[in-house]
């Protein structure tokens, strides 16, 4: 039996070459220019900001230096509009719902659109929002240097510079018993490399001179301070009630 693996288009094919060069010139939102600043607009007048004015100077700054908005991928872009008692109820013209390659690229061109006509210059994501896994951890990692590439072009081309990402260590059936906290070496291990994005963080930090902290957050809990007393006081039942065992 033939593989689903075998059944893909063969990367750096003709035909996907020539898929990819489409999505170039292709328009997701038609119908849509820039949204622009009217604050005198009528209720029936949906498509514009009638109070947030990105040049309007208040307090010494611009209003987009104080509201800094951010697209965060993962609700935007690839959430489905569906709780635990329903069907997924978004559906995409420019989402087949596939998990292709072709698919994720087609999805991060009509985000940038989206985004460039929100006139918002930040953006979010987890590392499995815009790629999909592959047949392996490999290939997986193929597909997310290649979607990051095309990030990073179209991210220079509008002018839109990341607010922050991560890594997804929940979506996937090997994680329903955590990842870091996974009984099992293994899923631990394929965890472990797929975190190794942050050791490519610190050297793009140091590519790009940047000297800033480089913050990290705790799941699931906030970084606030009752919360790690929490967790000491969790580690110190361990020690004295379960370990003694």
């Amino acid at each position: 039996m033939e593989s689903p693996a075998s059944k893909r288009p063969k990367r750096g094919s003709a035909s996907s070459r020539d898929a990819d060069e489409s999505l170039k010139s292709a328009i997701f939102f038609p119908d849509v220019s820039k949204i622009p600043y009217k604050p005198q607009a009528t209720a029936a007048e949906t498509m514009v900001f009638k109070h947030y004015n990105a040049e309007e100077i208040v307090y010494g700054k611009s209003m987009a230096d104080w509201l800094r908005f951010s697209v965060c991928y993962w609700h935007t872009f690839r959430g489905q509009g569906a709780d635990p008692f329903g069907f997924p109820t978004i559906h995409r013209p420019w989402d087949d719902e596939t998990n292709s390659l072709f698919n994720a690229k087609r999805r991060m061109y009509a985000a940038f659109e989206f985004m460039s006509k929100l006139g918002v210059h930040y953006w979010s994501f987890h590392d499995r929002d815009i790629s999909p896994e592959g047949a392996n951890l490999k290939e997986t990692n193929q597909n997310l240097d290649e979607l990051v590439e095309l990030a990073s072009q179209l991210m220079e081309k509008h002018e839109i510079k990341l607010l922050w990402n991560t890594c997804n260590l929940f979506s996937h059936p090997r994680y329903m018993n955590g990842a870091f906290t996974n009984p099992d070496a293994h899923v631990f291990a394929y965890a472990a490399a797929q975190l190794l994005i942050i050791l490519i963080s610190l050297e793009y930090k140091t590519k790009i001179g940047y000297e800033g902290q480089l913050l990290i957050e705790p799941k699931a809990k906030e970084p606030t301070r009752h919360q790690y007393d929490y967790g000491k006081v969790i580690f110190i039942f361990i020690v004295l009630y379960v370990c003694a065992v």
